[in-house]
């Protein structure tokens, strides 16, 4: 049975959490860069969390998703959002020029338009009801409007990701 945790309390402190090491981690590998802020309507609907010398960037917490090890964060996949809970484009779509992975000690940073080129591409029209299932296909949960997929990591690094070390 899958393990994706949905309670938004727990997601909240833990993304919170993820976004000040996401911080600690530019400006340790960086100290000069401006790092600002999203405004709440920025984070909301423009889905994303900083700006970073002038790039935009969303942040994403490790998830727990149930593949291979139920119950344990994993990095060997992620979700991707394609809608929102409330039936709007995901952060996907967004206006995030990057996309910041927590991964154990270190971030990956994907530019969001390969994500949606590899969306585009990679995942299909078909829906699934198990979330164990739902690698590179749709997975909806009962009575709400989000739709994910899951990718492997290993999938979505390209010559345009990098990494910070946490």
């Amino acid at each position: 049975m899958a393990k994706f945790n949905f309670d938004t309390e727990d997601k909240t402190i833990q993304g919170r959490t993820t976004e000040q090491q996401f911080v600690d981690a530019v400006l340790k590998r960086n100290p000069t860069s401006v790092v600002t802020k999203s405004t709440t309507q920025e984070d909301r609907e423009e889905h994303f969390d900083f700006t970073v010398n002038g790039s935009r960037v969303d942040v994403k917490a490790r998830k727990n998703i149930g593949i291979l090890n139920a119950g344990e964060s994993q990095d060997q996949y992620t979700v991707l959002e394609l809608q929102d809970i409330v039936g709007k484009l995901g952060w996907v779509y967004g206006n995030a020029d990057y996309i910041a992975f927590e991964i154990d000690y270190f971030f990956l940073i994907c530019p969001r338009m390969d994500l949606v080129r590899y969306v585009e591409n990679h995942v299909t029209d078909e829906y699934v009801t198990d979330l164990n299932d739902c690698v590179n296909k749709k997975y909806q949960r009962f009575s709400a409007n989000d739709i994910i997929t899951v990718v492997p990591f290993s999938d979505i690094q390209t010559k345009n990701t990098f990494i910070i070390k946490k």
